[in-house]
């Protein structure tokens, strides 16, 4: 399962000029010992900052590679207001992306990079694609993986082996409206193509909108991108009723007996053959279904089943976990998360948040503080580089309420 150790992104919004984590290509973060030590990513990272600093920006964006897989870029940028929307204001050059992955510990680090632009048709199209596998120096670059460059020209290069010294297969393409790797990622001929396109089609980001009340959906939806309380627990308990039918009565007890005074979860088919949520809690004789339950605790549950998750996806962002929740259930959430990622087989975390008290819970090199410089726009900072945390944490002083300073 790929670990993402950095990203970047361009012209997206606010994020103008954005990096977190190891990068490469436009942007490089080396640490200053001589050991020269990159900032790859932790199986946690946080993101705090202000509101309107682009939190919920940086999980849109992940989103949106899922969406031009999905959809293709033109259906992928109508869905947020188009391409002009889209770009930051006043900016040159395509919207770009990139990613920097490990498959395993010991493998090389493989680099994916997606610039989609504007005006072949007066649509928005792929310029430039490129999955490419390096060594540790940055200019190492081998042979790519996948290579497309100039839409006009749609030409993209596939390893056929998969490695650095194979031969090459050249294959013309006319839809320009579509990502190489949602072409060939389902190939078995291409399988680190495959493990790229997975990290994006099958994450699950937790992003929880305001006045949304419906509990409960039929069963075909999609769980990839869970918009309401209600309605992402029953999503997500109904995938794993389906997927794991046999533990799937062992993961409801789990995560009964992890929050204090619940004693079983079930779902069932109510009204117009719907799929509710019924909760019983202890010193009441009947349970409480899904809309008899308040929103921050659905939201816990929510947040519990994503770590009961048998087979993980690869990423999961959380957006403002904090919001409708008691600071004592969040603190037992982000033990439950450490207590995750220390598995041999687990997701990883990407959150964004103004709790003190979960920042606190965090080691500062795993927290990004997401700052809008002079130009408006937003760039982000390691904590632990931050001049007041450092200060702070020579001090053994809680920081968590220092990001605005």
């Amino acid at each position: 399962m790929p670990h993402l150790e950095g990203f970047w992104i361009k012209n997206f919004r606010i994020l103008k000029q954005f990096a977190v984590g190891s990068c490469y290509l436009q942007f490089v973060y080396v640490d200053e010992d001589i050991s020269e030590q990159k900032y790859e990513l932790s199986p946690i990272t946080v993101l705090i900052g202000r509101n309107g600093t682009g939190k919920s920006t940086v999980l849109d964006a992940f989103a949106f590679i899922n969406d031009c897989i999905q959809l293709g870029v033109d259906d992928a940028c109508l869905k947020r207001g188009g391409y002009e929307s889209l770009y930051s204001q006043g900016s040159t050059g395509p919207l770009s992306f990139g990613f920097n992955f490990r498959l395993t510990p010991e493998s090389n680090v493989l680099t994916y990079v997606v610039n989609i632009n504007f005006g072949v048709g007066n649509r928005p199209y792929v310029e430039t694609e490129l999955l490419a596998s390096r060594a540790e120096s940055v200019e190492s670059f081998e042979m790519p993986l996948l290579f497309f460059q100039n839409g006009e020209k749609i030409v993209r290069h596939f390893m056929v082996t998969g490695k650095s010294n194979g031969d090459l297969l050249q294959l013309e393409q006319t839809d320009m409206r579509h990502l190489g790797i949602g072409l060939l990622g389902d190939l078995q001929d291409y399988p680190i193509v495959g493990e790229i396109k997975n990290f994006f089609t099958n994450h699950t980001l937790s992003i929880f909108q305001e006045n949304q009340q419906a509990f409960s959906l039929p069963a075909t939806v999609s769980r990839k991108t869970l918009n309401s309380p209600g309605e992402g627990l029953i999503v997500l308990l109904q995938h794993f009723r389906q997927k794991y039918p046999t533990n799937f009565p062992e993961i409801l007890n789990r995560i009964a007996a992890k929050i204090p005074d619940i004693e079983t979860i079930n779902i069932g088919k109510g009204q117009q053959n719907r799929w509710s949520l019924a909760v019983k809690k202890k010193n009441f004789p009947d349970p409480f279904y899904g809309h008899q339950l308040p929103e921050g605790f659905l939201k816990l549950l929510t947040y519990f089943c994503l770590l009961e998750e048998p087979d993980p996806v690869p990423l999961i962002g959380i957006d403002e976990p904090e919001n409708g929740v008691d600071s004592q259930y969040l603190k037992l959430f982000l033990k439950e998360i450490h207590a995750a990622v220390q598995t041999e087989k687990c997701s990883q975390f990407l959150i964004t948040t103004h709790s003190h008290g979960l920042v606190d819970g965090m080691p500062p090199k795993d927290v990004w503080i997401l700052e809008q410089g002079p130009d408006g726009f937003t760039h982000a900072q390691r904590g632990s580089d931050d001049p007041i945390l450092q200060d702070m944490i020579r001090n053994n002083q809680p920081y968590g309420n220092s990001w605005y300073s």
